[in-house]
């Protein structure tokens, strides 16, 4: 049986872990700092396709 405490804590985890900027969308965001926005979205661009590839190597392998 689960108490109050058990749904809070996973609702404080799940928004902590959604608020946090992982290191893709730091990357990102420095690239659109320091260079400009296409630069920004090609980033973003190439990030989208190099983790779509991981994936599509996790799944075959």
């Amino acid at each position: 049986m689960t108490g109050i405490i058990q749904p809070g804590a996973l609702v404080v985890a799940c928004v902590v872990l959604i608020a946090v900027p992982g290191p893709s969308v730091l990357f990102v965001f420095g690239r659109a700092l320091s260079h400009g926005r296409d630069i920004a979205l090609l980033t973003a661009v190439g990030n989208a396709i190099g983790c779509y590839a991981a994936g599509v190597i996790v799944a075959v392998t």
